[in-house]
């Protein structure tokens, strides 16, 4: 999951200097997870200012997660009186209860849609630089070729060639003829099919 915040505000949240923030995050690329983040935290002492203690708004505004999904998770964890009855929890107890409490399957469907996005994507390339063809397009094409013949070896041959057929005087001058311009209308078909619609 992307979280998006700022060092000023990561800052603000633990009590480290905003230098050292920027050291830590600086081996963990341009936006990091939260857990390369809790991991780049991991082990570095916060500042003795005030008790690290977050309210569920400020918990759920780093992790962005909705304020019921940190209630949720923090369920069981041990919290801290806060002003008006609101609990705190600290840094180091929270952030890995919300963690944990992250649904993968969520994870895997983000994933098979860019999945599929991409698919897509590359699937609309194709078709654009004319490596992939519609069905639909090959169906009519077949369509027009197949009606095409039809037209040339079913009525025009017996249209055109009547008479020679007529007077032909043996079995083998009709086979010869037949022979003949049929695989004149498949040489056609073999070099440019589309000469025969």
């Amino acid at each position: 999951m992307q979280a998006s915040f700022s060092i000023r505000e990561l800052s603000r949240l633990t009590g480290i200097d905003r230098k050292k923030i920027a050291e830590l995050l600086a081996g963990i690329g341009e936006e990091p997870t939260l857990e390369e983040i809790v991991a780049a935290f991991v082990g570095v002492k916060a500042p003795e200012r005030e008790p690290g203690l977050y309210s569920i708004s400020a918990l759920a505004k780093l992790t962005s997660l909705d304020r019921s999904t940190v209630t949720a998770r923090l369920d069981g964890i041990a919290s801290h009186p806060g002003p008006k009855g609101a609990k705190r929890y600290a840094l180091a107890d929270a952030l890995p209860a919300l963690i944990a409490g992250r649904d993968l399957s969520l994870d895997e469907a983000k994933l098979k849609r860019e999945r599929i996005r991409a698919a897509r994507e590359e699937f609309n390339f194709n078709r654009e630089i004319k490596t992939l063809v519609p069905v639909a397009d090959v169906r009519n094409e077949l369509h027009e070729i197949f009606k095409a013949l039809h037209n040339r070896l079913i009525v025009q041959f017996w249209r055109d060639f009547a008479d020679r057929l007529h007077n032909a005087k043996t079995p083998g001058e009709l086979a010869e003829l037949g022979q003949t311009t049929q695989a004149k209308n498949f040489d056609v078909l073999r070099t440019n099919y589309k000469s025969l619609l």
